[in-house]
């Protein structure tokens, strides 16, 4: 939903006893939590093997989804949502390689030989699913 949307529901939200902050206030903070998220994500699967999920369609107007599962040093699995992102125009598979590529190596420094990957990603025909292992 578009920030600018959000105060709207003010009075319902509200009255139901949560508080909000303007939408121009929110816009300004989203930078600096973004920033501090995705450095805390970078330290967690900082030399960890990492799977990776993700989810796209070939339709505009639909969400690629992008997620990391790793174990953490507590040997607990973990998964992170890493994007989430509204997709304007629909992505061919070369395109959302390009996609991963510049989140997993250029966003969060994952290194190939970290990479333990799984992926599906679905077509208007049908489904097509995608496995990647790397030693």
């Amino acid at each position: 939903m578009p920030l600018n949307k959000l105060d709207n529901f003010r009075g319902l939200l509200e009255d139901g006893g949560y508080r909000l902050t303007s939408s121009t206030h929110t816009r300004q903070l989203i930078p600096f939590v973004l920033k501090e998220e995705e450095g805390g994500i970078k330290a967690e699967i900082s030399g960890s093997k990492i799977a990776v999920i993700f989810h796209g369609t070939t339709r505009p107007g639909e969400a690629l989804a992008i997620v990391v599962k790793f174990i953490s040093n507590e040997w607990q699995i973990q998964q992170r949502l890493i994007r989430l992102e509204l997709l304007a125009k629909s992505l061919k598979g070369e395109e959302l390689a390009r996609e991963l590529i510049s989140v997993l190596a250029r966003q969060y420094n994952v290194q190939n030989d970290n990479l333990l990957g799984t992926g599906h990603y679905l077509s208007p025909g049908g489904e097509r699913s995608i496995f990647v292992a790397t030693s």
